[in-house]
């Protein structure tokens, strides 16, 4: 029994697989495979060309590395077949299909057009490292350079700052710089390449803290002269390059803020501010009207008392004047009218000296001394009580930079702009600084030095300031260009020092002296300029015309200097102490 079940599964499974065969086979039948082979008209073979039927892209084929394709349908009726491969022109073929296996060859045709001119036009950005070394390598002249791109990861705050990381470029506290040891009186600076006269007449070149680091693409120094460049420098020229427009729209928004261990949130020596010093300018707080100044008259002519004292319409019937040499007799006469002489003693030496005596010594002199200063002593006491020094609390150093900048259009034709603003407060302090001076009386005995001035002092160093750059460029066509900039700058420093004096040599060995020295510093310049560029394509000339107007101010209201002395000179807490002209007292405005 078992043996013909076993026989009768083998039967079963011999059947199932004939009847799979026949379906296979007759499917197979029904298809339509197109085969065949894709070259160009020079016989090569592109790898990759799509062959599909148009009415379903999904059914399809790519050739080969040999250009062979092979393609399967199994819809029997007329199909439209594309063969498509970029940069040759497409080919759509109707086909036939039937049962069995169609071989059809394709020859692709190039696809060539004829395009409309196409105008690319750029800006090379000119404010990286790359493009700078690109420049300093065709170059004739010895260049070097600090980029925007610099500035940016060193975040100076303004030129001076950020020229002196360029090698063998020092900067000083006061905003000058130094190039390869040489000062400024042998160097130029120029912004855009325009020449910018300097706010100092004892110097040749300008101050460099006042232009924000924020504004600028480019700081060039040229150290060899060339036919392009002024040849009234010696040291080197500097050549200060603000930002361009950009190519879109561009928004750029920087705060900083500056922590300093030893000044910040300490109390540091300062002075009376007025309500604009935020601003980079003092409101006539300390500054004066030196018309309004009513000078002291120390050493007044006899005449000159005289005549206060209300004998001046006496001496001018007599026909005596201040100008008038001055004799006995006049003062004689003066003596008389004030009642210390009689008119009969005019002739009397002994009275006459005796009248001489009561007049310097009595009311009538010190009366004529006020008399003629009273408005001189309204003037002095018209002057701000601001001698002495003030304690205030360090705040962070702060610095807001803001700039906007695009395109756009205008008649017709493209308008760049760009606007910016930087504002800046910085505070430096050094609460313990020593030095040593000494005098011609110095001397060294026994290797050690003898007869020198010992120098304490405390300084702080107040700036604050804004600067703001508005440009904007027409092009009126691709080969004239003009262009319009204005930059304000205002800075104010506000420089406060006390300093103590211990002498230890010649007469005045074992004093002491301290002065208060107190400086304001404001600084504004005004910056003009036109630039127009224009190109001849014919001759291949480029011509550019610069024009820039500056207009400066530096002003100094209030230099004070303040020294005072002990009483006992030796001791340097004495409870009193003397000021006055014989140790230079002095304020000075300009």
């Amino acid at each position: 029994m078992q043996i013909d079940s076993l026989k009768n599964n083998r039967i079963k499974l011999f059947f199932f697989l004939v009847v799979l065969s026949t379906i296979l086979f007759s499917n197979a039948q029904a298809q339509c495979v197109i085969r065949g082979k894709v070259t160009d008209k020079n016989g090569e073979v592109p790898i990759g060309v799509a062959v599909y039927l148009k009415s379903d892209n999904t059914i399809g084929a790519t050739t080969d590395i040999n250009g062979d394709y092979s393609l399967k349908v199994n819809i029997l009726k007329t199909q439209v077949f594309v063969i498509q491969y970029i940069g040759y022109k497409t080919i759509e073929d109707t086909i036939e299909c039937i049962k069995g296996v169609i071989i059809k060859n394709f020859i692709l045709e190039p696809s060539a057009q004829t395009l409309s001119t196409v105008i690319i036009t750029g800006r090379t950005q000119n404010n990286f490292d790359a493009h700078m070394e690109t420049k300093k390598k065709l170059s004739s002249n010895t260049l070097d350079y600090i980029s925007a791109e610099t500035i940016k990861k060193t975040v100076d705050a303004n030129v001076s700052s950020a020229i002196a990381r360029i090698t063998g470029v020092s900067s000083t506290s006061n905003g000058m710089i130094t190039v390869r040891g040489t000062g400024d009186r042998y160097l130029k600076t120029t912004i855009n390449g325009s020449r910018i006269p300097t706010l100092d007449p004892f110097s040749n070149n300008i101050k460099l803290d006042i232009f924000p680091a924020s504004l600028v693409d480019n700081i060039v120094i040229a150290k060899t002269a060339s036919p392009d460049l002024p040849g009234d420098w010696a040291g080197a020229y500097i050549s200060v390059e603000t930002k361009q427009y950009p190519e879109a729209l561009a928004v750029n928004m920087e705060t900083s803020l500056g922590y300093n261990a030893q000044t910040t949130s300490h109390d540091i020596i300062s002075s009376q501010r007025s309500s604009t010093d935020w601003l980079g300018f003092d409101n006539n707080f300390r500054d004066r009207d030196h018309n309004d100044y009513v000078q002291f008259n120390s050493k007044p002519t006899t005449y000159q008392e005289f005549a206060a004292l209300g004998l001046g319409d006496y001496f001018k019937n007599l026909g005596v004047t201040n100008t008038t040499p001055w004799t006995d007799t006049y003062f004689k006469l003066g003596l008389i009218e004030l009642g210390l002489m009689g008119k009969a003693q005019i002739d009397d030496p002994a009275a006459f000296e005796k009248a001489k005596t009561e007049y310097n010594t009595l009311y009538y002199r010190e009366h004529a001394y006020d008399l003629l200063n009273a408005n001189a002593v309204k003037s002095e006491k018209s002057l701000a009580d601001t001698w002495q020094s003030t304690i205030r609390k360090a705040p962070l150093n702060f610095s807001q930079s803001f700039s906007i900048g695009n395109q756009t259009r205008l008649f017709g034709k493209t308008l760049g702009y760009l606007m910016g603003f930087r504002y800046s407060s910085a505070i430096q302090y050094d609460p313990d600084s020593y030095g040593t001076r000494f005098g011609v009386e110095s001397k060294i005995i026994d290797g050690h030095a003898s007869g020198y001035d010992s120098l304490v002092q405390v300084s702080s160093k107040e700036t604050r300031g804004w600067s703001a750059l508005m440009g904007v460029a027409y092009k009126l066509n691709p080969n004239n260009t003009i262009s319009v900039l204005f930059m304000p700058n205002i800075i104010g420093v506000n420089n406060i020092r006390d300093l103590k004096t211990f002498t230890t040599q010649g007469a005045d060995s074992g004093t002491f002296l301290q002065r208060t020295y107190q400086f304001y510093e404001s600084r504004r310049q005004m910056i003009y300029q036109i630039k127009t560029e224009h190109y001849l394509p014919g001759s291949r000339l480029k011509i550019e015309f610069n024009a820039s107007y500056t207009k400066g101010k530096s002003n100094l209201p209030d230099l004070r200097v303040t020294p005072y002395i002990p009483a006992d000179a030796a001791i340097q807490n004495a409870p009193v102490y003397i000021i006055g002209n014989s140790i230079g007292t002095g304020r000075y405005y300009r």
